[in-house]
């Protein structure tokens, strides 16, 4: 358990910036992984580039960004449907938040369902909510 462990880190290490497709993106699955237990949310969307981090945990201690790239709004509303499908948070709060960037792809038809919200009281403590 602990090579494969490793494995996963010095894969992770080598790529902490992504550009293009998210399929068979094992490097991303990967980081899916490791940072399940410590809620991976997306902390930046309101431009081109999507950043995806961790908020707690071995991941976050690691300072880990996947950060995908998208054209238009139906690329980042398939990233963003899919991110949802892995169980990845969409954070809340300053500017234009991730949260707020998928609740305007949905009502303009882009996407359609729930998403999973993270939103900081202070520094150390987070609330999740589904939206």
């Amino acid at each position: 358990m602990e090579k494969f462990f490793s494995l996963i880190l010095l894969k992770l290490k080598k790529t902490n910036s992504l550009n293009g497709s998210t399929k068979n993106n094992e490097n991303f699955l990967a980081f899916l992984r490791l940072a399940k237990n410590n809620y991976p949310y997306v902390r930046v969307a309101d431009g081109k580039k999507v950043i995806i981090t961790a908020a707690s945990g071995f991941a976050k201690f690691l300072r880990f960004n996947f950060i995908f790239e998208t054209k238009n709004e139906m690329e980042k509303a398939k990233l963003f449907s899919w991110l949802r499908d892995k169980d990845v948070y969409f954070s809340y709060g300053r500017e234009w938040s991730p949260a707020e960037v998928f609740e305007y792809l949905r009502k303009k038809d882009l996407i359609d369902g729930n998403f999973k919200v993270i939103a900081w009281k202070n520094p150390k403590q987070f609330h999740i909510y589904q939206k």
